[in-house]
């Protein structure tokens, strides 16, 4: 009795795993068709993939640091000279007939010291000027030029972008050439004929001469750095985008 109901329990066994096994057959059989038919292409894991990653990555974080360092650098160096400037306009206020040798001459020191610092970091900083002028006309052209072919966003955060840039520049020079011409004015305007000694109304006009020779940042010393130059460079940029259109 025993013997029959163990044979009987492993027919129904071998019956069940029968079973199973044609009913999971079709997922299986689809499994190892997916298998078969999924092959992951594998990009090339060269050497000099990851040095052309580190040199790039390297190269932009360079390049982000020298950005910012000049940005920097100038705007320290532009209100560095603008507050110097205002300590002197401020003093040349106060000239009047009893004005004496060492205030005139305190003065033209600290006026001669300003317009070395101008002369000096205008040397510096020429190529700086120079690549913001260029640069920003040149992406003037290209992205109106892009621009009007398809309209891009890219294109025109990258035109933002520069021409804020280089307004922030020519804003902070404008901003020099205005307190130099503050200081010729508030010298002409001060009661400096009141003086009677001929060698201090001498030191005055040479203020006077030095004020009117240097007003401030140059590009290459061609073109100031101001707004009016800004307004140049904006309105010289479409009119040879215009060109280029009519060309094209």
């Amino acid at each position: 009795m025993e013997l029959d109901f163990k044979i009987e329990f492993r027919f129904i066994e071998k019956l069940f795993q029968i079973m199973c096994k044609k009913n999971l057959s079709p997922v299986l059989r689809k499994k190892e068709i997916f298998q078969r038919d999924l092959k992951l292409n594998l990009p090339n894991t060269h050497s000099s993939h990851e040095i052309n990653l580190m040199m790039t990555t390297f190269y932009q974080i360079i390049g982000v640091v020298i950005v910012v360092g000049c940005d920097s650098f100038f705007i320290v160096l532009t209100f560095h000279c603008v507050a110097k400037m205002d300590v002197c306009c401020s003093e040349a206020s106060k000239i009047d007939g009893r004005t004496d040798k060492k205030f005139i001459s305190n003065l033209v020191e600290k006026h001669f010291r300003v317009l070395e610092i101008i002369r000096i970091s205008e040397e510096v900083l020429n190529p700086i000027y120079f690549h913001q002028l260029v640069s920003t006309f040149g992406v003037l052209v290209c992205t109106g030029f892009n621009i009007k072919a398809k309209a891009d966003y890219l294109s025109s955060i990258l035109l933002i972008l520069s021409l804020f840039q280089f307004y922030f520049y020519c804003f902070l020079g404008n901003y020099v050439s205005s307190m130099c011409e503050k200081f010729q004015s508030s010298i002409y305007c001060s009661k400096w004929y009141e003086i009677k000694d001929i060698s201090t109304k001498k030191k005055i006009l040479f203020m006077m001469m030095m004020a009117q020779r240097r007003k401030g940042f140059s590009i290459l010393r061609i073109k100031p750095l101001n707004l009016e130059t800004y307004a140049d460079v904006m309105k010289q940029a479409y009119t040879f985008l215009n060109i280029l259109l009519g060309v094209l």
